[in-house]
C-alpha cells in the first residue's frame, strides 16, 4: 500500500472535505482525489461518497479509517525522528501555527528579541483558521485556543487573553458611554469558526444575538469595522487598546484560553526549546 496514498486518505476523512484536506496539506483538491483513488483502485473496495457538502466514508472507509490512524501516527513519529536526526540539533524552518492575530499584532513584531539570540533562526508563521495538526507534522509549534488531546503532544498553558467591547467616538457621537446598553447597539463579533469560544458563549448567554451586525472569523476585519464607526467590538482587550479604540462597559466576558502545544519528540531541541521560552515570554509581556 502507497503511504502518500493512504495519508492523503486520513487527511480528507479528519477533515470531511477534500478542500479542507488539501489547505492543511498544502496541495490541490485535484492531487488529493488522484491519490485517494489510487488508494481505492489499490484495494479494490469504495472509501468514500462525494457529494455537495463535502465527502462521507463508506463502511469499508470507517473501518479502513479506523485501522489507519494508528498506523499513521507511527509512521508520522518516524518520519519525525528522521527529521530531527538528519537536521540534528536545529529543525529549519521552525513553523508555528497561529490565529493572525497572535501572529502580526503578537509574534511579529517581538521578533527581533527572538533573533538577537540566535541569528541563524528560521521560522515559518502558518496563519489560518483550520488548528494544524502537530501529530501529521503540519507545524512544530501551535498555539491554540483550548487544550488538544493526544500522548505524543506537550500542553503549556499561556497567559488568558483578556476580552472586552471596543468601539470608536464615530460610533458613540458624544453620547454617555457609561449608559449604553449593549442590547441596543450593533454589536461585531467573532465567528463560531473556532467552535464555542469565550465570547460566543458570552453572547448567546447575554441574548445579544439579534444585536449582530456583522460576525468574522476575522479580528482585524472587527477591529476596522470598529474604528470607522460600525459599532461595538468584542475583541481581545490588548487588540483594542493597541489600535487606539475605546473600552465599552460591559458584564465581564470570560477570557480565552491559549496553550502552547509542541512535540514529545523535539523537547530536547535548543533552538525548539527557545522558540517556546520566547512565545512564552511574548504573551506575558503583551497581555501584561
Amino acid at each position: 500500500m502507497n503511504w502518500n496514498n493512504l495519508k492523503y486518505f486520513i487527511a480528507t476523512a479528519e477533515a470531511g472535505s477534500m478542500t479542507q484536506a488539501a489547505r492543511r496539506l498544502g496541495v490541490s483538491a485535484a492531487t488529493i482525489g488522484r491519490h485517494i483513488d489510487k488508494l481505492q483502485d489499490e484495494l479494490g473496495v469504495s472509501l468514500m461518497r462525494r457529494g455537495r457538502n463535502g465527502v462521507s466514508l463508506s463502511e469499508a472507509g470507517v473501518l479502513l479509517a479506523k485501522s489507519a490512524n494508528s498506523i499513521a501516527s507511527q509512521l508520522y513519529d518516524l518520519e519525525r525522528q528522521a527529521s530531527v536526526l538528519s537536521h540534528g540539533s536545529q529543525m529549519s524552518p521552525i513553523r508555528i501555527s497561529a490565529t493572525e492575530p497572535i501572529i502580526s499584532e503578537m509574534l511579529a513584531p517581538n521578533l527581533p528579541s527572538l533573533f538577537s539570540e540566535n541569528p541563524h533562526l528560521r521560522i515559518e508563521f502558518l496563519s489560518s483558521t483550520n488548528v494544524a495538526n502537530l501529530d501529521h507534522q503540519e507545524a512544530d509549534l501551535a498555539i491554540r485556543l483550548f487544550k488538544p488531546e493526544g500522548d505524543t503532544l506537550i500542553a503549556k498553558r499561556l497567559p488568558d487573553i483578556q476580552m472586552a467591547c471596543f468601539t470608536s467616538n464615530a460610533y458613540i457621537n458624544n453620547r454617555d458611554i457609561e449608559a449604553i446598553e449593549l442590547v441596543q447597539e450593533k454589536l461585531l463579533v467573532f465567528s463560531e469558526v473556532y467552535g464555542k469560544i469565550a465570547e460566543v458563549k458570552w453572547v448567546n448567554e447575554q441574548s445579544l444575538n439579534n444585536s449582530v451586525a456583522l460576525c468574522s472569523s476575522s479580528s482585524r476585519a472587527l477591529l476596522e469595522a470598529a474604528k470607522n464607526g460600525l459599532g461595538i467590538a468584542i475583541v481581545a482587550r490588548f487588540l483594542g487598546e493597541r489600535h487606539g479604540l475605546i473600552e465599552v462597559p460591559a458584564k465581564r466576558i470570560p477570557n480565552r484560553q491559549a496553550w502552547l502545544i509542541s512535540h514529545r519528540e523535539t523537547k530536547a531541541q535548543a533552538d525548539i526549546r527557545l522558540v517556546k521560552r520566547w512565545i512564552v515570554s511574548t504573551f506575558k509581556a503583551t497581555l501584561a
